[in-house]
């Protein structure tokens, strides 16, 4: 939830989706996009709301509801971005939880990469967001699917349809649902995981049925309102 401190702002940000969705990318970036933003900067490892928006406005203190130019957000992973979104709408009463999952639009062709959203409750049914999708992120990736001549017309028109607003479930996977699709329908468990070097953090692979356990666990506790962090943050820092 949102600290006290920051009750104000939820409650004069407008009930808009789009605003909120628009409002949370002002403040932060997401670490594996720096260079293409032409930003340096390192990871900030700001997991809690309070000291994400206390960071920002120590950097900059005009209204959080203004956009901030790429090189003054907070870097971060997808996750804070699922967690700061659901934050404002829980603030406002809005029924909303964050998922830990896979997504197929931020993974090469026929993979699933490990990402973290937001689900709002509206009309009687859960609606996906992924908040960290902007519109150049968005274009960005329309751009490198149509370009690529590896991959499927129906790989290009997984990524032309995405609607960062409303995904889809081909769009966004469940950890738990993943877990099943691998364990009784014979998925390759492989396929599921995160892009990069293993041998960075000790291990030996960064995909794998091991891998689809942790972010079951992670999104469980999730449904119970426990946004615990990401595996390789904590890697990172140490704290394994």
């Amino acid at each position: 939830m949102l600290a006290i401190n920051f009750i104000d702002l939820a409650d004069w940000l407008s009930n808009d989706i789009r605003v909120i969705f628009q409002t949370v990318q002002g403040l932060l970036i997401h670490g594996a996009w720096l260079r293409f933003y032409k930003v340096e900067n390192e990871f900030s490892y700001t997991v809690c709301v309070e000291d994400l928006l206390k960071k920002t406005q120590s950097i900059n203190n005009q209204s959080l509801t203004i956009p901030r130019s790429p090189e003054d957000r907070i870097v971060v992973s997808c996750r804070e971005f699922a967690v700061l979104f659901c934050a404002i709408l829980r603030a406002k009463n809005i029924p909303s939880r964050v998922r830990c999952g896979f997504s197929t639009y931020l993974a090469k062709e026929g993979y699933y990469e490990d990402h973290w959203i937001c689900e709002y409750w509206k009309n009687n049914r859960w609606i996906k967001v992924d908040p960290q999708i902007d519109p150049f992120q968005q274009s960005s990736l329309i751009h490198w699917a149509l370009k690529d001549n590896t991959t499927s017309d129906k790989y290009k028109d997984l990524i032309k349809n995405l609607n960062p607003l409303d995904l889809s479930s081909d769009h966004f996977i469940t950890a738990g649902k993943a877990w099943l699709q691998c364990r009784k329908e014979g998925l390759n468990s492989n396929r599921f995981g995160i892009y990069g070097n293993p041998e960075e953090y000790g291990l030996k692979t960064l995909y794998g049925l091991w891998f689809i356990r942790g972010n079951l666990l992670r999104d469980f506790a999730c449904l119970n309102k426990v946004e615990t962090v990401p595996f390789l943050n904590r890697l990172d820092n140490k704290l394994n």
